[in-house]
């Protein structure tokens, strides 16, 4: 049996380096290179940036002409995806012999979409868990073949928890690849279904008239989206927090206590621990305070 692994996103390279010690692995699919940069030169996404120098194929098929020929040229029977990012026809699904797998960050049916642990992260979920199904014309909609929990603490971030789920995931799709031609799949119930919409710019921004430990749940769920941003002088700027802290501060008011830099929220404060400013390094909050000479009472806008 001939596979292929399709992803575009970085924290997929350990299933593909797994994956390709299997018989019968074609090599990777992904995205076509995108012009980024001043000069808007061609450059590859950060999966297959980082398996150039593996001994496999990548395709970077631009469309679905190209993917067909990739799937026929190499008599492919299986595609295992894990964020490709690409939205797949019916008749491409129907042209390996055993489907297309998706290995997807949720236990469907809930957190269909793009961003399942970003928002399961920030709806206070503690366990989200990982499923492996067979695609079809819906969103994450299709067939499962395995579902399983997967339980993190109150404090990793978003990018913890999906290295972990990745590598729980890996000896389940290993299994299921071996095991394809006698794989059995269940109808996926609908029942406590629940979309995960990619994560917008304006979901980044933080609230300071909010709870503290709400904000705090955007901030871990946000890490992997360029992080949560507030105004400070009319100027937007990255924040990066440390813990919630018992004290009473007025919305957004910056203050410094002993060798900490807090922030009031509409019940508590939480502890600053980095600043980035546009077209500047990130500095430690103390380092902010003393650059930018905060005069009592100032605060985020």
């Amino acid at each position: 049996m001939n596979f292929l692994f399709a992803s575009s996103h970085r924290l997929a390279i350990p299933i593909a380096k797994s994956l390709s010690e299997i018989a019968g692995f074609k090599g990777c699919l992904t995205n076509p290179d995108k012009p980024k940069g001043r000069n808007r030169e061609l450059q590859p996404n950060d999966f297959s940036s980082e398996l150039i120098s593996s001994d496999f194929g990548i395709f970077k098929p631009g469309s679905d002409f190209e993917l067909k020929e990739v799937l026929l040229n190499y008599e492919i029977d299986l595609v295992v995806t894990c964020a490709y990012g690409k939205l797949i026809t019916d008749a491409l699904l129907a042209l390996p012999k055993y489907g297309w797998l998706n290995i997807h960050f949720s236990h469907l049916p809930k957190f269909r979409g793009a961003a399942p642990v970003q928002r399961a992260i920030w709806a206070g979920e503690s366990n989200i868990g990982f499923s492996i199904f067979k695609m079809d014309s819906g969103l994450d909609t299709g067939d499962i073949a395995v579902i399983r929990d997967f339980e993190f603490n109150e404090h990793e971030k978003a990018s913890e928890v999906l290295r972990k789920l990745t590598s729980e995931a890996i000896p389940e799709t290993i299994k299921i690849i071996n095991n394809i031609q006698t794989q059995v799949f269940t109808k996926q119930a609908e029942f406590g279904a629940s979309n995960a919409p990619k994560i917008s710019r304006p979901e980044r921004k933080i609230v300071f008239s909010n709870l503290a430990a709400e904000e705090f749940l955007r901030y871990r769920a946000m890490d992997m989206n360029g992080g949560v941003y507030g105004i400070f002088r009319g100027a937007e700027c990255t924040l990066s927090f440390l813990e919630i802290r018992e004290m009473d501060l007025p919305v957004g008011q910056v203050v410094v206590s002993g060798k900490e830099v807090l922030v009031g929220f509409l019940d508590r404060a939480v502890v600053i621990d980095k600043v980035k400013f546009p077209g500047k390094k990130e500095m430690s909050a103390i380092d902010w305070i003393n650059g930018a000479r905060i005069q009592p009472g100032e605060r985020f806008e």
